[in-house]
């Protein structure tokens, strides 16, 4: 019995020990995995191998192996990857130019098998010939529009300068942009390239869809010698939780030192601002095919073309009348017609846009149907929108926004309601509607800072030509002071005379002022609101008044844009000055 105690003692310790005990694992493995080994051995020299081996210190899984794995010069077939152990196997399934120097370069095509680190780039090279090219070119890629750097995008290097390589050949070399837009060929041969980067749409690196965004080089573009490879360096042991040492592969196929590739990508890359850069665009579509009649409420039909309409008339096929108002969006893509009559029956155009011609036919509004079933909401009902923009400022008119033009009236009356400590003060206000194409409707107001208003407008106040009206409506605001606006001195400084749009926007993007600029000028902008701005300047080159994308058969860059990188804060009570000096040289 004493015996069967001690046990029965012994197990209940044991018991209480595993409760409050945890074993801990340790920190989380946040380090990819590392490669030691790579046979045939990187550099290699006289390739005539089929299988590329390469064995990792941990146990790994593809991740889009096909995708993330870039061969330059580019097979014409795609490789065969698989795993075995804790090795990447890539068989190559084409045959290899003779005296060529290849470059297999991975990015984040593996990853290790317990918490998924990517191995973010590796780079391995062999020739089929006697010697290893040693020479590189690097550049960065940016956004034609945004002027922000351009990830992930194929860029292409052709050894002929010919037209027609980018739209009919693969290229010689490819490789892709990193995270901060930056691009580097490593290894390649000596001597001058046509350069072409292209968003591959369809993966054939070949520049046939027009929904491929291009950038170009107008000259060709000529490679540097590589810097020499470092010596070797003993090889650590990889720890969890800490940082794995950098390798690159010796004579046997190991890794024993800081992986050249991407040693070299990042030193060449470090200073992008020093780098040459091109600017991505999508070229503009000039085919006018009307791609969309709909007619989303009441009175109102939309029709939607492929790209820009520069001229449109309507001719109509039959007798039924249909008074309009026509209101075209920002990029002329986009008409809307606002029926003045609404039609009962369907009405039928000849539509010519940019000579091209379409026959529509707009058919009478149909609603849409009442949803049925426990839970659902009937359909909406057509209302007639009203808005309020302005709202509190000192320096602009109050505006009411109508989703629908609005009937003429000679007099509306508007009430308004000052709330001050000493009572409420009311008036009113009356304001008219002329006989034309009216959304919008300035709203006059003796303005006494920092008052709360109320803007009230009784139902039935404005009609829309579709027949619709609104309920009463109410707008609460605060008007503004002094303290909320300051002023902004811009100097615009170009080294030539031209066309340059400039722009001045909210942090949010909304446009607040456009300039056309024939020289460098001094700009005021006064009774800005408080906030931070940002300045553009486009190079309006061909002085159409508006940004032109380029052309690759026309071999036209796109019209340059320029920020102002530094940020525009706007006190109150305060005036800033700043200089833009635009670096515009043709």
């Amino acid at each position: 019995m004493k015996r069967i105690g001690i046990l029965l003692s012994m197990a209940l310790l044991l018991v209480g020990c595993a409760k409050m005990l945890t074993p801990s694992g340790g920190p989380k493995d946040t380090t990819p995995p590392s490669v030691l080994q790579v046979l045939p051995r990187n550099q290699a020299s006289n390739f005539k191998d089929k299988t590329i081996k390469i064995t990792f210190d941990e146990y790994v899984v593809l991740n889009n192996a096909t995708e993330n794995t870039i061969f330059s010069p580019p097979l014409q077939y795609p490789p065969e990857f698989s795993l075995s152990h804790k090795s990447l196997l890539i068989r190559i399934e084409d045959t290899l130019k003779p005296n060529t120097t290849y470059n297999v370069v991975l990015t984040d095509a593996v990853k290790d098998f317990t918490e998924g680190n990517k191995l973010p780039l590796y780079q391995y090279t062999f020739s089929t010939g006697e010697t290893i090219d040693t020479f590189m070119y690097c550049g960065k890629l940016q956004n034609a529009q945004t002027l922000e750097p351009v990830p992930d995008c194929f860029v292409f290097l052709y050894q002929n300068d010919v037209d027609s390589l980018p739209l009919t050949t693969r290229p010689d070399y490819v490789t892709k942009t990193m995270k901060n837009g930056t691009f580097v060929f490593t290894n390649i041969a000596e001597g001058c390239y046509k350069l072409f980067a292209l968003q591959d749409v369809n993966k054939d690196f070949l520049f046939n869809l027009p929904n491929e965004a291009i950038a170009f080089s107008d000259t060709m573009v000529c490679a540097v010698s590589m810097p020499p490879r470092q010596t070797d360096t003993v090889p650590q042991a990889k720890k969890r939780g800490t940082a794995k040492p950098k390798t690159v592969e010796n004579k046997d196929g190991k890794d024993v030192q800081p992986n050249k590739s991407k040693r070299e990508q990042t030193t060449m890359a470090s200073d992008s601002a020093k780098l040459p850069t091109w600017s991505l665009f999508l070229e503009k579509d000039t085919v006018y095919a009307l791609l969309k009649v709909s007619n989303p409420t009441l009175g109102v039909y939309q029709l939607a073309y492929r790209s820009e309409v520069r001229d449109c008339q309507f001719v109509p096929l039959d007798t039924v009348r249909f008074d309009r108002f026509e209101r075209w969006n920002t990029t002329r893509d986009t008409v809307t017609l606002y029926a003045k009559n609404i039609p009962e029956d369907t009405v039928r155009f000849e539509v010519v846009a940019d000579s091209h011609r379409d026959t529509i036919a707009l058919a009478p509004y149909k609603k849409p149907k009442q949803s049925r079933g426990r839970g659902k909401k009937p359909a909406t009902e057509i209302k007639f929108g009203v808005k309020a923009d302005n709202m509190g400022e000192i320096y602009k008119d109050l505006e009411l926004e109508f989703s629908y033009p609005v009937r003429p009236a000679d007099s509306c009356r508007l009430w308004v309601i000052k709330k001050k400590n000493s009572g409420n003060d009311t008036s009113s206000v009356t304001v008219s509607v002329p006989d034309s194409f009216v959304t919008r409707l300035a709203v006059p107001l003796e303005k006494e800072e920092k008052v709360p208003y109320q803007l009230l407008i009784p139902d039935s106040v404005f009609f829309a030509y579709n027949g619709t009206t609104h309920d009463t409506l109410r707008f609460d605001f605060v008007m503004k002071s002094e303290k909320d606006y300051g002023d902004l001195v811009m100097n615009y400084e170009f080294k030539e005379r031209g066309n340059y749009i400039v722009t001045l926007s909210s942090a949010q993007g909304e446009l607040v002022r456009t300039d056309i600029l024939r020289e460098s000028a001094r700009v005021t902008y006064l009774n800005l609101l408080t906030g931070s701005y940002k300045v553009k300047v486009i190079d309006d080159r061909n002085g159409n008044g508006k940004w032109d994308t380029g052309s690759y058969y026309e071999k036209r860059q796109p019209e340059p844009i320029y920020h102002f990188t530094k940020t525009l804060n706007v006190r109150g009570y305060w005036e800033l000055e700043e200089t833009f000096e635009v670096d515009n040289e043709k």
